[in-house]
């Protein structure tokens, strides 16, 4: 049993039409790990769109076999969810049997006495799915929505119960990227390795007449290319540029980071162990990250990742010649009992003045800031900083 979760309105359904498309006709999709094979027969059912004129015109333009395709529905139009485990007989004793069942959206079919929310019921509804899928030989896809958790755990976003991702043996994971493309990849795979996220785009087909309420097109999904990240990440990064955009003032882990990559490339394990050991948080780091642009790079594909500046693109950390730097801003960690941001005290604002300003003249030697200002005054180009990112290295708790 596996789950696809993601957010509403992102393109999910279309996910699901593709991969149909695919094991109906027997054609590969490398991208997404689809091999050529023979056609498989499919069992649908069917909650949230319309069947005639949303569902069935989507399989047409992905070119889905529709011989190969049953819909479990109440009503003949293909409308009507049904209930499971009540009419899991339906499934069961379909004859030929299906390779692949797919449940759009599986907390619709789930009997109304039963409260997902408690996760002894919610095993209830789960299990005759699994069982299904041990006695019946088919893939049972569940597809859900993630819930408004905005973090960047995927683990704490799964909508309805948790126990669907305790239950699954896969999850496929889904979200649009900044360019509204489609983002998927497992984010968890037992007995299989989670492998990086596959990028989807949506072109918009013609299929019907236009008309004046309607421009005749159909959404479809076409693979676009194999991203360098996982789902995981992906997920990770997002949370972490909502947190740099909601919190623009705290300039301080990126004048960190600034620091430590101001004289060239270092290795991704010692600036993680530099930040963890300053205060700075996971998320906060990878905010400082995307604010400067920093890339992670390796230089073979099994080698150890770093992280470097644009301006220090095409150069690798130097060979035992890495030391972290000490003098930059250390924050103030709170103890058993405090609560709230880290935050470097008020007191050594001075201080950190003086040793960064004493750090930053020796470094300088790159016409552009690390936040990618071109650098043209004078001081900017003795200290290597913009007169902002000076500022908000000197008076950390101040902002910009």
């Amino acid at each position: 049993m596996s789950l696809l979760i993601g957010d509403e309105g992102i393109g999910k359904s279309l996910l699901w039409v593709l991969i149909v498309a695919h094991i109906t006709t027997g054609k590969p999709l490398p991208g997404f790990g689809i091999p050529a094979r023979d056609p498989g027969r499919v069992m649908l059912v069917i909650t949230e769109d319309d069947w005639s004129t949303a569902v069935l015109p989507r399989l047409k333009v992905a070119g889905a076999d529709l011989d190969m395709i049953r819909v479990i529905c109440v009503e003949r139009d293909g409308s009507g969810a049904p209930i499971f485990p009540r009419d899991m007989g339906l499934v069961r004793n379909a004859d030929p049997r299906p390779d692949l069942v797919v449940v759009d959206c599986w907390l619709d079919t789930v009997p109304p006495e039963l409260s997902v929310k408690d996760s002894q019921q919610a095993r209830l509804a789960l299990h005759p799915w699994k069982d299904l899928a041990t006695t019946t030989d088919a893939a049972i896809w569940l597809l859900g929505h993630s819930n408004r958790f905005s973090g960047g755990s995927v683990r704490d976003r799964y909508g309805a119960t948790y126990v669907l991702r305790q239950k699954a043996r896969m999850t496929i994971w889904a979200m649009q990227d900044e360019d509204g493309a489609l983002l998927a990849g497992p984010e968890k795979a037992n007995g299989a390795v989670t492998t990086v996220a596959s990028r989807f785009v949506i072109k918009p087909i013609l299929h019907f007449e236009p008309s004046d309420e309607h421009d005749g097109t159909v959404p479809l999904l076409e693979y676009d290319r194999i991203s360098h990240l996982t789902i995981r990440e992906h997920v990770e990064d997002a949370a972490a540029a909502q947190v740099a955009a909601a919190d623009r003032t705290d300039a301080s882990p990126i004048a960190w980071l600034a620091v430590q990559l101001g004289g060239g490339p270092r290795w991704s394990t010692d600036i993680d162990a530099a930040a963890e050991r300053d205060g700075i948080s996971a998320y906060k780091l990878r905010a400082a990250k995307l604010k400067l642009n920093v890339k992670p790079s390796r230089e073979s594909g099994t080698g150890p990742w770093f992280l470097c500046l644009p301006q220090h693109l095409g150069r690798t950390p130097v060979e035992n010649d890495f030391q972290m730097r000490s003098d930059a801003p250390v924050f103030h960690r709170p103890t058993s009992g405090e609560s709230g941001k880290n935050q470097m005290p008020a007191s050594t604002s001075e201080d950190f003045r003086s040793r960064s300003e004493g750090y930053m003249e020796t470094v300088s030697t790159s016409d552009f800031c690390a936040c990618g200002e071109q650098l043209t005054s004078p001081a900017s180009i003795r200290y290597g900083m913009c007169r902002e990112c000076r500022l908000a290295a000197a008076n950390p708790d101040e902002g910009r």
